[in-house]
């Protein structure tokens, strides 16, 4: 499998670091590997930096600021995740022009550079995983391969492609865990991943594998406007 590569270029030392931390943070509560590499100033990143998936830039750098980067990028028709990370906000039209993920601003509040970081990672999806107990054995399961979750008894039961995995978390917790925007809750007790939802009526819907599963009626608006936002996205 293909190794991600995340790419950070800024001209200062401090802020690389601190990106840095929050990069390596996201992807060990992701359980994604990925190579992380450090550029001080634009003509590094196109001399260097090569093939990359995901690139956070600084906008204001010495040379060629960050827009111009990220142009150049899309010029040799590299089409990795771009976020713009910078003290203002005068370039935010620029940086929709070149389809940038997200325009953040100094200093980043790390909740919202973890939700643009999934955004990043959405074409990654079968390198994150996440990390359940079962008979006392800790398993990572892969978080493409999730079909529905839902609580029987006092056990969360994930069905997966290959098989059931049972844990005790509770449901809300399982929530935390997982990727925003892709997965609904359908009804008290069940969660379904938006990428196996294969048709959808008001009151049911029908998986990949054929599975049906009635949708609670308090839930029903916010699956189908959530399934609607999923697929515009996809």
């Amino acid at each position: 499998m293909k190794m991600i590569k995340i790419a950070i270029c800024d001209d200062e030392q401090v802020q690389r670091m601190l990106m840095k931390s929050m990069v390596r943070k996201y992807l060990e509560g992701a359980h994604i590997e990925a190579e992380i590499n450090e550029y001080e100033t634009s003509e590094d990143f196109l001399n260097e930096g090569g093939d990359v998936d995901v690139a956070l830039l600084d906008i204001y750098m010495p040379g060629l600021t960050g827009i111009e980067l990220a142009q150049q990028l899309r010029a040799q028709g590299n089409q990795c995740g771009i976020i713009f990370i910078t003290g203002g906000n005068e370039f935010a039209s620029e940086a929709f022009e070149v389809e940038s993920l997200s325009y953040l601003q100094k200093p980043v509040e790390y909740e919202r550079f973890q939700k643009v970081m999934d955004r990043a990672m959405r074409g990654f999806a079968r390198t994150s995983a996440i990390e359940i107990t079962e008979n006392r054995e800790t398993i990572l399961v892969y978080v493409s391969d999730i079909l529905f979750i839902e609580t029987m008894a006092r056990k969360l039961v994930l069905h997966t492609l290959a098989r059931d995995y049972e844990t005790y978390y509770a449901l809300s917790k399982m929530i935390e865990m997982l990727p925003s925007g892709e997965f609904v809750q359908i009804s008290r007790f069940v969660l379904v991943a938006l990428k196996q939802i294969k048709s959808m009526t008001d009151k049911e819907l029908i998986l990949t594998d054929g599975t049906e599963l009635q949708i609670g009626s308090k839930y029903e608006k916010d699956v189908i406007s959530k399934y609607e936002a999923y697929k515009r996205r996809a």
